[in-house]
């Protein structure tokens, strides 16, 4: 199963996409191959605005004004020889599209950035690798003309509360582990009787996960704030500022904008099961991590990290 993604509406992938698609299938004929074909092609969502002299200096560039005749042009393409290239074919876009920021050609300075379209192509290439069987094409679609929800989106209510889950766990981690590693002092019982001896805080791991959850906020704010109303994680929850995220804990229990006024969905809960020690809540093993003191040889920073986010991923069910 091959998926491929990219435009329709002019530059490399517009021509790359079914070049590809062709060669894989000549390729693999010859080995009597089941190789199926998906692809995402991407209808125009953004647009852009170079000065005159950028114009006049930067040569060869894709023009914003002919996304609309490229992509009518493709479209007549991929319905006539579309069935031929893919089994399956996602097509996804917005009619109310978004200025991007400073203008570039390319390369290292183009910095666009994230859209709500990204998340639909990311959840298009899931639905494509559970496997369906047949020829498929579909295109996206929402309820109110200018608001996007958790309703909007094409995954089930599972798929949709472990993502909320996945919001929940690095908020999560932003609002009570990165606080602790920055202290010298102080640090809560999970932090003392735990982390400390177990995980070096500079380690390379704790470092790029600590960077990442900063890229991921910035990201999550960056789908959710466009010309349309996206309604996916309560925006009132968090702020990304040029010093990082700030979580507000008080709407932790009610991100994705369900109210649960149950004591478990805070973000309390979170903090004493980070806290617990020497009870029933991991099978009377030790508390949180479930590791008695000296029990066992701690294996690794790497090992105990993962085991400790895992724990941490678990408190956050909804």
């Amino acid at each position: 199963m091959v998926f491929l993604a990219g435009s329709i509406f002019g530059g490399t992938g517009a021509a790359g996409i079914p070049t590809i698609a062709k060669l894989l299938k000549v390729v693999f004929a010859q080995y009597g191959s089941n190789l199926r074909v998906g692809a995402i092609l991407l209808l125009p969502y953004f647009t852009f605005s170079p000065t005159a002299t950028q114009k006049a200096t930067c040569g060869l560039y894709a023009s914003a004004e002919n996304f609309l005749t490229n992509t009518k042009a493709a479209l007549h393409y991929y319905a006539d020889n579309g069935a031929e290239l893919f089994d399956s074919m996602y097509f996804v876009g917005d009619d109310n599209m978004r200025k991007t920021g400073n203008f570039s050609v390319g390369a290292g300075t183009q910095e666009n950035d994230a859209h709500i379209i990204d998340l639909y192509g990311a959840f298009a290439a899931a639905h494509f690798y559970r496997g369906e069987k047949g020829k498929h094409c579909y295109s996206i679609s929402k309820n109110e003309e200018n608001k996007i929800s958790w309703q909007d989106l094409p995954i089930s209510e599972v798929e949709t509360k472990r993502f909320v889950q996945y919001v929940r766990f690095i908020f999560a981690y932003l609002a009570l582990v990165k606080p602790e590693l920055n202290k010298d002092s102080g640090n809560p019982p999970w932090y003392k009787d735990y982390w400390k001896n177990r995980i070096d805080k500079k380690a390379p791991e704790v470092l790029h996960f600590d960077q990442y959850c900063e890229k991921f906020m910035r990201w999550l704010s960056q789908i959710q704030t466009y010309s349309r109303s996206v309604n996916l994680i309560n925006p009132e929850s968090f702020k990304v500022t040029e010093k990082g995220a700030i979580i507000e804990d008080k709407f932790f229990h009610k991100l994705d904008f369900v109210e649960r006024d149950v004591e478990k969905y805070r973000i309390d809960a979170v903090r004493t099961y980070l806290n617990s020690h020497g009870s029933d809540d991991v099978k009377g093993d030790g508390g949180f991590m479930g590791f008695g003191a000296g029990k066992r040889t701690p294996a690794g920073t790497k090992q105990e990290f993962g085991l400790f986010l895992r724990r941490l991923y678990d408190a956050c069910e909804i």
